[in-house]
């Protein structure tokens, strides 16, 4: 079946299932979850993670840094909302 992500995406989402802490802590939903794996019928350049336990910022982003590094991510932005920690990644 075919994919909907980009090369870049499948890296990204790849890496952070082998990440033994996000497995068991978050789920990929959303638009893109629901394009790639039912309905293919659009192409969206986010990737959504939830969980449903209220993990702090100095937990996550120690955990997420060397998984970025490892895939070629140069910066990260980060931007938190009143329910969401936001990623913003660059490659090099």
């Amino acid at each position: 079946m075919k994919s909907i992500l980009t090369p870049f995406q499948k890296s990204i989402f790849e890496a952070l299932c082998r990440d033994k802490f996000i497995i068991q802590n978050f789920r990929f939903a959303g638009g893109t979850a629901l394009s790639e794996f039912y309905l293919k019928h659009r192409y969206s350049e986010d990737l959504d993670f939830f969980t449903d336990e209220e993990l702090p910022i100095e937990e996550i982003r120690p955990r997420l840094s060397p998984i970025f590094k490892q895939i070629g991510i140069e910066t990260v932005e980060y931007r938190e909302t009143l329910s969401s920690k936001i990623f913003f990644l660059n490659r090099r």
